[in-house]
């Protein structure tokens, strides 16, 4: 009974969130209707305010979907803030601190485990991987798919499977993807 409350809940929330981009494309709107995506995603967590509002700015600022960035923090973390991983990946992008290291430039200072600063520096990596994967590819979606296995594989490991004649893919960008279509159509959790 309380799981198909929450999945109606969460299915209203979601289709808010969409249809407010669409009718009404108020910044302080969306951000709310993400800001309740959110909190009804992982009511744990604490920093709802903090993370719709990084997803969004982060979304615009690296020209990415808002729903990818949400698909790729819930594949990663599920809005876990201060999630360590095995591999040592931190925070809600799971980003590891090599990785932010060579993200960022030398003078920046940032905490992995802050929700801002990993949100973006997680969004700032997705569209790097993208780009640096583009040119193996003819069109943008399959650079957006091969981009999410870089944000998962590292993008060298992609591009070098790819220039060796193999197959990068390891199921991560089908699954963000999956979500993402979910999350557009109102069924993320059915």
């Amino acid at each position: 009974m309380k799981r198909t409350l929450y999945k109606a809940l969460l299915f209203s929330c979601i289709l808010l969130v969409v249809l407010t981009s669409i009718i009404n494309p108020s910044t302080g709107e969306k951000l709310a209707e993400i800001e309740t995506l959110i909190t009804h995603v992982n009511t744990n967590t604490p920093y709802a305010r903090e993370i719709a509002e990084a997803l969004y700015e982060s979304a615009n600022r690296y020209d990415i979907c808002r729903r990818l960035l949400i698909s790729v923090a819930i594949q990663e973390s599920d809005f876990r803030a201060k999630v360590i991983g095995e591999a040592g990946e931190e925070g809600i992008m799971q980003l590891k601190p090599e990785t932010a290291a060579y993200i960022t430039d030398d003078d920046e200072e940032y905490d992995l485990l802050d929700p801002k600063d990993n949100i973006d520096i997680g969004a700032r990596y997705l569209k790097y991987c993208i780009l640096k994967v583009r040119g193996y590819t003819d069109t943008y979606g399959a650079a957006m798919e091969l981009g999410l296995t870089a944000y998962n594989r590292g993008p060298w490991r992609v591009m070098s499977a790819l220039e060796e004649g193999r197959n990068p893919r390891n199921g991560y960008e089908r699954e963000v993807l999956e979500r993402r279509a979910k999350i557009f159509n109102g069924t993320l959790f059915d």
